[in-house]
């Protein structure tokens, strides 16, 4: 059995996303859903407008943690690994919305993946 069969397995026929996904947009409250949608279009933006709205959040957020890390690290002496992590996550999350934006076969693989989008 080849990976892209136990990928193929995975996925639900009719609607062709994960059906793990599947089962979490069915068990999210109607009221939650709007918000994730609205917070997932800046990872996976659509428009140019989406795009540099992502780019502004998430650069600030990347700063942030940044300034966060090195204020705790220069005062305790304490090294944060969850502040590493969250400083990796936004640095990588700065690239993913450009691949969206940009690959068609990449939105094609998310929107598979992640409901909402």
């Amino acid at each position: 059995m080849f990976l892209s069969d136990i990928i193929e397995k995975l996925f639900d026929d009719k609607s062709k996303k994960l059906k793990l996904s599947k089962f979490i947009e069915e068990i999210t409250p109607e009221r939650l859903k709007k918000y994730i949608k609205k917070f997932l279009d800046y990872s996976f933006p659509e428009t140019k407008k989406e795009l540099y709205r992502s780019y502004l959040i998430n650069t600030a957020n990347f700063f942030i943690s940044i300034g966060l890390y090195e204020l705790i690290n220069h005062n305790n002496y304490i090294k944060e690994d969850y502040l590493l992590y969250n400083i990796l996550g936004y640095s990588y999350s700065m690239i993913v919305p450009t691949l969206y934006y940009k690959i068609e076969k990449f939105r094609e693989i998310i929107n598979r993946i992640i409901p909402y989008v």
